[in-house]
């Protein structure tokens, strides 16, 4: 119920008072520890004001001018690897430490330049000053935020003690199942004459444990051999089915697939007109919505949603007030919040659709319709990525302003404003089946966990080289996965600590810009790439299953639909696709 935040405060001094009523200051010495630490921390600030600085520092453009410039600071003209804008950029980095160091007038002896704090080392002598160290102080939240924070910790209690109780069942049969593998067909090192083999009491024991946990058996078996079907049919039956021009002038950028059961999306309750829908997004700043049962026939659509280019779409879990809604993230500075209003389908009792004319086929098209409910302000830059909890009470958000905010539904309004990214931040994911984790990326390669029941940050996972762009959670809860710049698919166990990264796998040859686990079983895991192509992972070795390809450039996005068996993708040529 409390908000971290760090702030500076000065070292003290030790004041007596003479007899003669004079002032006798004695200054405590800090230990070689704590200096060591104090200029640490005084470095690692003043390299995060050069990389601020550097923004607004004015460089040559030409190559020659850009050489001349770095000779005349004394410093290499091109380093190995280095291509003309990595030139360019070092140069903007050094211009922009000089400045730096003349604002803060270092001088000479005990400053820091770039590198020297890897160099101190304990026991090392540092001169002495009157600076500051940091603490850390812990402000009130608001009454708002603890109030959905006492709601998410009972949500997220009551899926946990549901997903434990299912894994134990599981693991308990599938250790009964390993057991009997392992003893069929071997005999007995020793007979029963020599007294060998198990008594009587163990195995009345075993059989009463089998019997227990039969049910629990015939599902792991079950599930095995649909995992088993699944991916069979991935590697040999799964084809484009259909492709649909996305009605747009300009490139398609984000996409959500969820499954909307026919009381929440459509007046008539025949099971038969459930829909996996999808929902679009692009850079015209438009929204659509589509039925991927039907080969992605267009059910809505709303013109300049946006004034700007789209970034993110997100479909919400949940309904409410008897609707679905849709959440959308543009770099014009705003994310907007959609209620999906169904109409009557004018269909016959059979569900196949009486067409009598092109009004008709039209409004058909058109059963779902998009209308504004209210409109998400506060953010000081473009806005990146937007999700949903899985309550569908709450709705997260990211920003170039290296924050990301935490929105009320109800209210419409910023419950909370969480920093802690040093860039960007891009990548938002809180589809965690407990409801209890927020995961956010930024554009240094940072992958923030974040508690959702207390606001902290619960771990800091940094291996990618490059920046990291998405992310999602496994339906099994322990599982994460995440790629970026680098092409290279990370999958994460968050039960470890310290080595927690289960598998690297280089996936693609381009960016990955979007990851989603199977939301039914999470037993495979999509990824749509600027490669052009979509490809498909098992969950269970985290081998390739198969490559889509037909895209006619980038693949922007792309999600599950239908169970697990088809997924639609989104590209830069405008266009949307059906793999089944």
């Amino acid at each position: 119920k409390y908000l971290s935040i760090s702030f500076l405060s000065l070292s003290k001094e030790n004041i007596k008072m003479s007899s003669n009523n004079n002032i006798e200051v004695e200054q405590l010495e800090l230990t070689s520890e704590a200096q060591q630490e104090r200029l640490q921390h005084e470095a690692v600030l003043r390299e995060m004001e050069i990389q601020k600085k550097a923004f607004s520092v004015v460089v040559p453009t030409f190559i020659k001018d850009i050489h001349a410039k770095l000779r005349e600071l004394g410093e290499p003209i091109i380093l190995f690897g280095e291509n003309p804008a990595n030139v360019r950029d070092r140069l903007r980095l050094c211009l922009a430490r000089i400045e730096v160091y003349k604002q803060q007038q270092q001088p000479t002896d005990g400053s820091i330049i770039k590198g020297e704090a890897d160099n101190i080392h304990p026991g090392a002598k540092v001169p002495h000053s009157q600076h500051q160290q940091q603490e850390t102080k812990y402000t009130h939240a608001s009454k708002e935020l603890i109030k959905v924070r006492d709601k998410i910790s009972k949500y997220s209690l009551e899926q946990s003690k549901l997903r434990l109780i299912r894994e134990r069942k599981y693991r308990t049969a599938a250790s009964i199942l390993w057991q009997r593998s392992k003893d069929r067909g071997v005999p007995s090192p020793m007979s029963e004459e020599d007294g060998g083999g198990k008594n009587t009491k163990e195995e009345t024991q075993e059989k009463a444990k089998e019997e227990e946990h039969e049910e629990d058996i015939a599902n792991i078996l079950k599930m095995n051999q649909d995992c088993i079907n699944l991916y069979s049919h991935i590697r040999k039956d799964m084809n484009l089915e259909s492709s649909q021009y996305g009605g747009d002038s300009r490139p398609l950028s984000a996409i959500s697939c969820d499954y909307f059961p026919s009381d929440q999306i459509l007046s008539d309750t025949n099971e038969n007109n459930s829909i996996w829908m999808v929902a679009t997004g692009g850079w015209s700043g438009s929204l659509k919505l589509w039925d991927a049962k039907t080969n992605l026939e267009l059910l809505g659509e709303k013109a300049m949603a946006h004034e700007d280019r789209i970034m993110g779409v997100a479909l919400s879990p949940q309904s409410l007030g008897g609707n679905r809604m849709l959440a959308s993230a543009s770099i014009d500075l705003s994310a907007k919040l959609w209620k999906i209003i169904s109409i009557d389908n004018p269909s016959n009792g059979d569900g196949d659709v009486e067409m009598k004319g092109d009004d008709d086929k039209k409004q058909q098209q058109m059963n779902n319709n998009i209308v504004e409910l209210s409109h998400l302000k506060g953010h000081e830059a473009r806005l990146c990525k937007v999700a949903w909890h899985p309550t569908g009470r709450l709705v997260g958000t990211t920003s170039f302003d290296h924050t990301w905010r935490l929105w009320d539904v109800e209210t419409s309004s910023q419950i909370l404003l969480q920093d802690g990214h040093w860039k960007e931040t891009y990548g938002i994911s809180m589809n965690h089946p407990d409801g209890s984790l927020c995961c956010t990326t930024d554009y240094g390669g940072v992958i923030q966990l974040w508690d959702l029941r207390t606001g902290k940050s619960i771990s800091n996972l940094c291996q990618h080289a490059k920046r990291v762009l998405c992310t999602d959670f496994s339906p099994n809860g322990f599982h994460l996965a995440s790629s970026g710049d680098d092409g290279t698919i990370k999958i994460w166990d968050l039960r470890r600590k310290g080595k927690n990264v289960l598998a690297s796998i280089p996936a693609h040859s381009k960016l990955v810009t979007e990851l989603k686990f199977d939301p039914v079983h999470g037993e495979s895991l999509c990824s749509s790439s600027f490669d052009g192509t979509v490809r498909l992972w098992s969950s269970r070795d985290w081998n390739m299953l198969k490559v889509l390809r037909g895209h006619e450039g980038k693949v922007m996005g792309a999600g599950f639909v239908n169970q697990g068996k088809g997924v639609v993708s989104v590209g830069f040529d405008k266009t949307l696709k059906l793999w089944n």
